[in-house]
């Protein structure tokens, strides 16, 4: 066999088995390989070397298949598992924020006035003005008290106004420091001076109060809000609007005419509360109002000499 010709079939040999060659070279190359078993040999290992690798490669393909399959399937599993959280976690927030919207909506008046208390009750710096008023109508005993009070920075003063309706009238000035267990006493009726011992059981409820107590919560022990819970039933269903002194109160009324208890808290800043009890014998008020952080070392300061 020439093997020139030989060499020039094995050049050809992978164009023809891709079937990349003209019908004149198949047909050249068809008949020298039915006379070259060696050309021949040479087609089938050729052959046979490319099934090999085209069983490896589908081998490679359907592992990689595989692998993409189990990965596709973690992610689906994993999305799956992000969307069910994302949709219990949006059920929750929708919960929550549906409950605290609701509850926002729905507070009552006195859960409103407890919110406030609990920050007015922690002022390091307020005026408080509490009045009570009696009267009685039938006998004597009718009288008017005020008690002005100052506190900042665990310093007090006191100034208290009674006038009776026989008009006895009475002037005090009490000032001292959260912690000690005197108060000085300025009697301006007497234009005298002199110490309280606070554990003294004479001493007033107002004395006892700014004795050992935390400064935080002053307020709440002079008896600032002492009838907080009288709003506890009433809602802003129940009150009306009513102008006293160019501002605007919230107003509940119960009982009639002749017997009647009034609830009355400023509409504004749900702090200044007027109570009021009322029957054929007597007319009681109690009213607070508060001014936070306006107090100086100015208004702590007694301006009274008793030797005049």
């Amino acid at each position: 066999m020439n093997k020139k010709i030989c060499n020039i079939i094995l050049d050809l040999l992978p164009m023809y088995i891709e079937n990349d060659v003209t019908n004149d070279t198949k047909e050249f190359i068809e008949e020298h390989i039915k006379e070259c078993s060696n050309c021949k040999d040479k087609l089938d290992v050729m052959k046979m070397n490319i099934a090999k690798e085209e069983d490896r490669l589908k081998n490679d393909t359907k592992i990689e298949i595989e692998k993409i399959k189990k990965v596709n399937k973690k992610l689906k599993i994993h999305k799956g598992v992000l969307i069910v959280s994302s949709i219990i976690i949006s059920i929750i927030a929708i919960i929550l924020l549906g409950c605290t919207i609701y509850k926002e909506f729905n507070k009552t008046l006195y859960d409103n006035i407890q919110e406030i208390y609990d920050e007015n009750i922690k002022l390091n710096n307020y005026h408080l003005t509490k009045k009570y008023i009696y009267k009685n109508y039938f006998e004597a005993g009718s009288f008017e008290l005020i008690n002005d009070i100052y506190y900042k920075d665990s310093k007090f003063k006191i100034c208290e106004n009674f006038k009776s309706m026989n008009t006895d009238t009475s002037e005090k000035i009490r000032y001292g420091e959260i912690g000690s267990d005197k108060i000085t006493e300025i009697d301006i009726n007497d234009n005298s001076i002199k110490e309280i011992d606070i554990n003294d059981e004479n001493s007033t409820d107002v004395i006892k109060h700014f004795s050992y107590v935390d400064n935080n919560y002053i307020l709440d022990d002079i008896g600032y809000y002492v009838s907080l819970d009288d709003f506890k039933n009433i809602d802003y269903k129940d009150m009306e609007i009513k102008v006293l002194d160019e501002r605007e109160w919230y107003v509940y009324k119960k009982g009639n005419e002749i017997n009647y208890n009034e609830y009355w808290i400023d509409k504004n800043n749900l702090t200044d509360i007027r109570l009021i009890e009322g029957n054929e014998k007597f007319y009681r008020e109690t009213s607070f109002v508060l001014e936070k952080n306006i107090v100086t070392e100015e208004n702590l300061n007694i301006n009274y000499d008793t030797r005049n």
